[in-house]
């Protein structure tokens, strides 16, 4: 409540960007490189992007809308279901849950990765209640006994003989769902044709990402909790870093939140490249060390105390840089696939519809959003998950993702799923601060005093989210690749 009564003071900027879609954050890389401009603008992908400078209220209240989203945007689209570290060896399996469907994905017998409907077909009993399962030879009904392979096929109908034969009709093995992985990352389809999932992402997407290497990382945290904001509404709050200097004053002394990169994908999906290691231009003194600039200075062994680098004009990020490329920096890893820019930077994905990840050098961080069983247009569950890569011992965790000092992350057990509430998250202070602002948010698109909401080109990523999800509430979303005609100069 204090934060309420605090004054924060920012500076107007001297420069503001007009239309940020034009900023290259690296433009001394060539077009080669992993950070290079994508070739398309908002208005190439979607021709009708100023429709979406304003959007409704409505849409995020009422129930007939969210009933849509789910018929046909989240049973049609590629959605994030978990690690595939979680199912690394045949019998393995994950439980995924989304809206009023529960997804089971396995590792089946030939070592492939399977996905069906967590239903029984005698009584539609659920048959996987646990979040994870190692091992596993069989999956049987806890009701009735009834049992399927690792490959969702029949097994046994318990007392069989005593079934007619109009009982026993139809097919009786597990329903499938789409499944395939990427990065690690596991994606359920419930389309019965979806396109496949590497063009859905795309190779410029995926080509980005490729140096991370995430597909080696493992989890070291995962928090799930329900909140009280549309689901919409709470994936926007990290669409965008326009409210940082507010809602965040403190990361002000090491990120420059205005001053970034933003690409746009076909399909719905985007990227925010965001400078660590440079001042905000709101702040007053910007060659004052803040407790968040010396944080990142002392994690790749640079001594905030007697650094002499100018802060106000980058020192900070290309001496970060410099640290990490060295042989024996302080994470033990090889960083030579990555450019300057993902040494240090948060390479911020948003991955339609719901996902975003904040990708650093040294871990990512996994956000989820996703409607309730009941499908409640007033709530949403929030996941979280933070990956890391394999690091020497004694390197320190990723504080700025939330992770207590406490936690093992050398990957030698795979933590349980937190449980929490949105009065105790257990996400860490930062992310608390956009949790505790989601109700806020809600209540207020429920007022009689505003029946649009409105977006700046800082805020391009939201307008793309509408835009899309309005091209599956239209029907207009094929099983097909479709690539933007209008191409521009990188």
């Amino acid at each position: 409540m204090a934060r309420e009564h605090e004054k924060i003071v920012n500076i107007p900027l001297k420069n503001p960007l007009v239309d940020p879609e034009s900023f290259v954050l690296n433009p001394e890389n060539g077009p080669d490189a992993a950070d290079a401009k994508v070739p398309w603008r908002l208005k190439d992908i979607y021709s009708n992007i100023a429709d979406y400078r304003t959007v409704p209220t409505s849409i995020f209240r009422d129930q007939d809308y969210a009933q849509k989203e789910w018929d046909l945007m989240f049973t049609k689209a590629w959605l994030y279901a978990g690690r595939a570290s979680d199912c690394r060896e045949p019998g393995d399996w994950f439980r995924y849950d989304i809206g009023p469907e529960s997804i089971v994905v396995i590792r089946g017998s030939n070592g492939e990765l399977k996905a069906f409907y967590n239903v029984c077909k005698h009584r539609g009993n659920r048959l996987l209640n646990s979040d994870f399962g190692k091992g596993a030879t069989a999956i049987a009904c806890t009701f009735h006994s009834w049992m399927w392979d690792t490959d969702g096929k029949i097994k046994r109908v318990t007392d069989k003989e005593t079934f007619r034969s109009e009982a026993l009709c139809g097919d009786l093995n597990l329903s499938e769902v789409h499944v395939d992985e990427w990065a690690g990352m596991v994606f359920v389809s419930m389309s019965k044709n979806p396109m496949p999932l590497h063009d859905y992402l795309g190779k410029e997407l995926i080509g980005s990402c490729t140096g991370y290497a995430m597909e080696k990382w493992h989890v070291v945290k995962e928090v799930q909790l329900e909140i009280p904001c549309n689901w919409k509404a709470a994936i926007d709050s990290f669409q965008e870093i326009y409210h940082v200097h507010m809602l965040h004053p403190g990361g002000r002394g090491n990120v420059d939140e205005h001053y970034c990169q933003y690409d746009y994908y076909p399909n719905g999906h985007n990227r925010m490249l965001v400078p660590f290691g440079l001042v905000s231009h709101r702040l007053e003194n910007r060659n004052e060390m803040t407790p968040i600039m010396a944080g990142f200075l002392r994690d790749v062994g640079i001594d905030p105390e007697t650094y002499k680098g100018d802060l106000a004009a980058g020192d900070a990020r290309r001496d970060m840089q410099k640290a990490k490329r060295r042989p024996d920096n302080r994470f033990g890893v090889d960083f030579s696939r990555l450019t300057d820019g993902q040494l240090t930077d948060d390479w911020n994905f948003s991955l339609f519809p719901g996902i975003t990840l904040n990708v650093h050098a040294e871990g990512t961080l996994i956000q989820r959003f996703r409607p309730t069983a009941d499908l409640n247009p007033a709530r949403a569950i929030y996941d979280l998950t933070v990956i890391v890569p394999s690091m020497k011992p004694g390197a320190g965790a990723p504080w700025y993702f939330g992770l207590e000092p406490e936690l093992d992350i050398t990957g030698k057990t795979r933590p349980a799923r937190r449980y929490t509430t949105a009065d105790n998250t257990g996400v860490g202070a930062l992310l608390d601060e956009d949790v505790i602002n989601m109700p806020k948010q809600e209540r207020g698109m429920r007022s009689a005093g505003i029946d649009r909401i409105r977006f700046s080109e800082q805020e391009g990523r939201c307008q793309q989210q509408y835009a899309e999800i309005d091209l599956y509430i239209k029907g207009l979303k094929t099983a097909v690749p479709v690539r933007p005609k209008t191409l521009r100069s990188a």
